[in-house]
């Protein structure tokens, strides 16, 4: 091999590792930027209470535990904190009977 060669073989090796070290950039920001968004939305899930949301899609459907028509109920509170109450303590319940048949 001579010196031309040499060099041309450098050049090359250069520039290869320049456009892998471009390309590992390219893809550790583009996975950067899918795990903020990712994370984000975690987040936004976290913060929602299931419970509250499907009590109020209940109560917008005039659901009552109790069978009872709403302009009858004679608790005071709105319809989805009722519903909200009864599920909360519904999977309470539920926990720990899970709870203690799982400790027989």
């Amino acid at each position: 091999m001579n010196k031309k060669t040499i060099e041309q073989l450098e050049l090359m090796l250069r520039r290869e590792v320049m456009r892998l070290e471009k390309s590992f950039t390219e893809d550790l920001v583009r996975n950067s930027s899918t795990m903020r968004v990712l994370s984000e939305r975690v987040r936004a899930m976290e913060e929602k209470d299931v419970v509250k949301s499907i009590s109020h899609i209940l109560a917008k459907c005039d659901f009552c535990h109790n069978n009872t028509d709403r302009y009858k109920c004679l608790k005071n509170m709105p319809c989805s904190t009722c519903i909200y109450n009864f599920l909360n303590k519904r999977l309470t319940d539920i926990y720990k009977e899970k709870k203690g048949s799982g400790n027989t």
